[in-house]
This record gives C-alpha cells, structure tokens and sequence, in this order.
C-alpha cells in the first residue's frame, strides 16, 4: 500500500489528532506533524505514533524517489521507536515495549529495502 493510497487523513473514525498529523505529513510539514503528536497524546504510545508517522513519510520519500529524505525519515522513526521502548516503568513493560520496537524496526527495514548505513 502506498502512503498516499494510506492517507487517512479525512477517515472521522480516526482521532482528530491524527487526521490532523497526517494532513500535515502529506503537506510535509513533518516537524509540526511530531510535535502535535508529542504534545496532544498524554501517554505512553506518542512517541510510537510518531514514529509510525515518520515510517509513512519515509514510503511517501521513497515513492518519490527521495532516497536522502526517506532516509532522514527512517532514522527518525527508528529513534522515536527506541524513545518508546525506553519510557517502561517496569520490567514487563520493558520487555514488551522492546518487542514491539524491534517488529517495528524490521518492518521499517522492509519497507525502506534493506538497513541503511548513517
């Protein structure tokens, strides 16, 4: 699925918050996009979110053929995943959250076409 076919910017089943991020992706507006996240979700999974948002732009670059910026975006996501990951309060916690860090990563990796280097 591509990530402009992803959009869901308009779906109203959606947080307000994310229909908002997501216009400002596709506007590439990424910066604005991260901080709305970051200072709307009062939990946890904002850095998550973030990162997510991060991944969809980093295809939208690819299909673009932006190899550096989707590049950028990849790195981006993957630090917001280790943010994530490292917000645990407990051991269990931590170890789930990790998991979900390294799934999300190997799927970035896929999407991206192979582990780049910085």
């Amino acid at each position: 699925m591509s990530a402009q076919s992803s959009d869901n910017s308009t779906n109203p089943n959606l947080p307000q918050w994310w229909r908002d991020a997501m216009a400002l992706e596709a506007a590439g507006k990424m910066q604005q996009a991260e901080k709305l996240i970051m200072d709307t979700v009062k939990d946890i999974g904002a850095p998550a979110s973030a990162a997510e948002l991060w991944k969809r732009h980093m295809q939208r670059l690819l299909e673009e053929g932006d190899t550096a910026g989707a590049k950028t975006a990849y790195f981006k996501a993957m630090d917001l995943m280790y943010f994530y990951a490292s917000c645990a309060t407990s051991g269990g916690e931590g170890i789930a959250l990790s998991r979900e860090r390294d799934v999300f990563i190997r799927e970035l990796v896929k999407a991206f076409g192979s582990e780049p280097s910085k």
